[in-house]
């Protein structure tokens, strides 16, 4: 049904009153109440008696995901109870064995839902809470399928949910200092390192927040450790199957880029550095067409890279020896046009 919730509520006004009807007026009131009381959309007039903030945690059913869930007696697979993610966020339970379970019954969407939910009963977990998150989700095949099959920016990616997650953990979180500095510390963080970091610039520099999350000082140290700690996470190659990497270097080009000039010029000159080249800065936005793709221009690239350098030593390898991937990157080196990552075909010229 493509209706909006009210209209489809409301045209069934008249069945609803008819049985309604078939009862005195004593049953009618405990039955218009109880109905309120489950089924808030209704506004029966019964809802008062026992009022909540949230009604879908509450287990009220406003959705008809959670009607599928009221008429199950245990949880049904694919889904999460509240009693679950407070015992995930406590550390009741082991939380990467959840995750890998999470994972295996394809519940991610539901795993995120119910945690926005409750995000603020993080606290002091909210560290433990979001590195085991990073630790289990971040090299899932999961994560890197649904990255591969990228169509822009209104795609619901396990990526894209652990960010706004993340986002909400700190700006609820009563330790928003230490809690960035924590995450950033972890290499494994580095790709939600660079994102936190977009957003502090953000609230600091261009004055999105009227409470940034840290002052302009303590930014400058972040930076300072999120350079160390990209640059460690991209020589180690921590990320070279995610999908991850470009992400991180571009991170690192809005955090310095002498020091992204820096990382790129030392690869350049080793044996293959084109090759590495090409894996770092190969993901440069994803489109509706066919998903991820690169396009290595002047202008976003001549002050970070040596492109006539680059150009010339791309040109000397032989493309039939590399994956698609850094084909279409090479490619792209070349000549400046948009490639698609998955194929290798050549995008749209606008």
């Amino acid at each position: 049904m493509m209706d909006k919730e009210e209209d489809i509520i409301k045209s069934f006004d008249d069945e609803r009153n008819k049985l309604h009807d078939s009862f005195d007026k004593k049953e009618n009131e405990l039955i218009s109440g109880l109905l309120g009381d489950i089924f808030p959309a209704l506004d029966s007039g019964g809802f008062a008696h026992y009022g909540v903030d949230d009604n879908d945690a509450a287990g009220r059913v406003s959705a008809p995901q959670r009607l599928y869930i009221a008429f199950h007696y245990i949880t049904p697979e694919g889904y999460i109870s509240d009693q679950e993610i407070m015992q995930f966020i406590s550390g009741e339970i082991d939380r990467t064995e959840f995750l890998g379970n999470v994972l295996k019954e394809n519940a991610d969407e539901r795993f995120f839902e119910m945690m926005k939910h409750y995000s603020s009963k993080c606290k002091d977990n909210s560290f433990d809470v979001m590195s085991s998150i990073y630790d289990v989700l971040l090299k899932s095949d999961k994560l890197i399928s649904s990255l591969e099959n990228n169509y822009g920016f209104m795609s619901r990616d396990i990526y894209r949910q652990m960010n706004w997650l993340t986002n909400k953990v700190i700006s609820e979180s009563e330790s928003k200092l230490k809690l960035i500095e924590s995450l950033v510390n972890r290499k494994i963080n580095a790709p939600l390192s660079a994102d936190i970091l977009y957003n502090v610039r953000a609230q600091i520099k261009e004055q999105h927040s009227d409470k940034p999350w840290v002052t302009d000082e303590e930014l400058k140290d972040i930076e300072s450790k999120f350079q160390h700690i990209a640059i460690e996470a991209l020589n180690q190659k921590l990320f070279i199957d995610s999908h991850l990497e470009s992400h991180i270097f571009f991170g690192l080009i809005s955090s310095s880029k002498d020091k992204a000039t820096e990382f790129i010029t030392s690869i350049i000159n080793t044996d293959n550095g084109v090759i590495r080249v090409a894996e770092v800065i190969g993901n440069t936005g994803s489109d509706s067409t066919n998903g991820p793709f690169v396009k290595i221009s002047e202008s976003d690239f001549s002050d970070v890279i040596d492109l006539d350098t680059l150009r010339d030593k791309a040109k000397c390898i032989d493309l039939g020896e590399q994956s698609i991937a850094v084909q279409a990157t090479l490619n792209s080196i070349i000549d400046g046009q948009k490639y698609y990552l998955k194929d290798g075909t050549q995008g749209e010229k606008w």
